[in-house]
Order: structure tokens, then sequence, then C-alpha cells
């Protein structure tokens, strides 16, 4: 995820709701991007630019609560990636020394490490209601990424390695033991969606279907839906225009997609999180440069395949 552009003065706080599509910005920052919402689509996470040090830092939101900051001890930059329904959080954060660490916040604030045996450095992107935390890990500082499944406990590490892929990325892990993320290198050429099924160890490739995933069907999938118990499960994820640009997609493990509809003006936008009900969230940079954050409710798309 990209750090967030600086916002123009003046630009209004947390939230602005039309309808169905709300711009989500956090209080006096100067950018913000959602990464997460939970099962019941109660809670949100994201990141925002403090216009003070100019670092990246992280909140979470409660339905109808104050947005509060996520700050673990040390961090320089903060990145919260996932949340579940108990209100437990995780991401990872840059130390003053420029190294990558990974956490697990509590509902009540406490930070615990979160960290790969052996790895340079380890990203968690998402934890589901059991506990079980999906992300990803370098056994080198700048080496290849493998995917991995912690256990709620931390005694069972599952490695998550695409086939022929690069990279491989885990991005999100559902209730029912699916987990879903990015290929790198496959034989699109691009990032390719993929969804694991931990009881069986199935591994299937989400299908390119173009011309909604132009040029080249370099995609990077973000989220699965959290109540997806069987296949196909819900998508959501961002795709790269000819001009560079992104764009965000709700879809599902056999290709089907459809665009996610920004009612306000927008160069580019990614969707990031899904919750049981629908409701999706991303952000979107408006023609000024400044990043917002939005929320989707019932997943309100357009263009469908």
């Amino acid at each position: 995820m990209s750090e967030p552009e600086q916002a123009a003065e003046g630009s209004e706080g947390f939230p602005r709701s039309s309808g169905r599509f709300e711009v989500v910005d956090y209080p006096g920052a100067g950018g913000a991007v959602l990464n997460a919402i939970d099962g019941f689509g109660l809670t949100i996470v994201g990141v925002f630019l403090d216009p003070k040090t100019n670092h990246v830092r992280s909140f979470m939101q409660a339905h109808f609560g104050k947005p509060t900051t996520i700050d673990p001890p040390g961090a320089v930059d903060t990145f919260a990636q996932g949340v579940n329904r108990f209100g437990f959080v995780v991401g990872d954060f840059v130390d003053a020394a420029g190294k990558r660490h990974g956490f697990r916040r509590t509902p009540h604030g406490r930070f615990q490490m979160v960290a790969v045996e052996g790895a340079a450095e380890t990203f968690p992107n998402g934890i589901d209601d059991l506990g079980r935390i999906a992300g990803s890990f370098r056994k080198q500082a700048g080496g290849r990424l493998f995917g991995f499944v912690l256990s709620a406990d931390g005694k069972k590490m599952t490695i998550v390695d695409v086939k022929g892929s690069t990279d491989t990325v885990a991005a999100g892990i559902s209730n029912g033991g699916l987990v879903v993320g990015s290929a790198s290198g496959g034989t699109a050429g691009g990032d390719e969606p993929f969804v694991l099924d931990l009881e069986t160890g199935i591994i299937i490739l989400v299908p390119c279907v173009p011309p909604l995933f132009p040029p080249d069907c370099n995609r990077k999938t973000a989220a699965i839906k959290v109540s997806s118990q069987k296949l196909p499960a819900a998508l959501v994820g961002k795709s790269i225009r000819a001009d560079g640009s992104e764009v965000g997609w709700v879809g599902d493990t056999t290709g089907a997609a459809r665009l996610i509809d920004i009612p306000v003006p927008s160069t580019s936008n990614q969707a990031l999180g899904i919750s049981d009900t629908g409701d999706v969230v991303g952000g979107f940079t408006d023609p000024g440069g400044i990043q917002h954050g939005f929320r989707s409710r019932s997943a309100s798309v357009s263009g469908s395949r």
C-alpha cells in the first residue's frame, strides 16, 4: 500500500457520507486509506499521513465511536492491515533503524510481536475470528516473499508458496480456512489472485477476465469475505489500468468481477477490504493528488462481467 499524499489545507474530517458511499478522512491528516473492515462491518482500520511528522500512522474506529490511533512502541511508521470481529488488529511497523516488524494489537491496546522464526521481515496482513494470522515474510531483507498462516496460539505455521511464482503474498483469511492473496510472476505475467483451502491444501488461481483487468491482468487481491465458508468466495482487490492508474473491483473465485463505483471525482482507487454484508473499504485519489479512504456500503459496483 502506498503512503497517502499530502492533503490540501482545510480538508474535511472523518467521515463524509453520500448515500451508500462514505469518504473517510482522519481528522487533520494529510491523506488516508482504509485497509480493512471486520466481518460485522462495525470496525475499520486504516492509515493516515501525520502532517506534523510526515510519517504514516494507523488508526481504528468502531461503529459510532471516535478513531483511535495505533502506535506500537518504537514505531516510526505504522501500517495496520487487518481486523477481526473482536477488535484484534494486525499489521507491521518500521522502527528508527528502518527495520520492519509484525504486530498484533489486542482490543485493550496491548501490542504483541508477530515474527516468522528465522525471517528478516514479517508482514501480518489479516486475522480471522479464530485468531489465525495470514501474512508474508522474507528470509533475507529485500528477498523473495513467502506467504504464511500462523495459528492463534502461535505454535503452528503453514507456509504458502504458489508454484511457479517469484513472490507469494497471503493477504487475508476467512473463518472457513480460506486464505487469499496474490502470486507474482505467474502465467498472466502480473499478480494473479489465489485462494488456498487450508483443509484440503488446494490452491485455486483466480482466472483473469479482460478487458475488466487491462492491460496484463496485474491484480493485487487484498481481502476475502470473512463469512465465506465454501467456494466460490467473495474477493476484493485492485487492477492496473493501461495508463498506470489503479481501479478497485469486487469479484469471486470464478473470475466474475465488477468495478467499484466511486461517485466523487477521482483518478484512481483500490478496494482493500470487505465485510460479511458486502461493505467494501479502500482508498481513492482525488484530482488534486490527495488520497482519501472510503466505505461503499453493500458493495456498490458497476461494469459487471
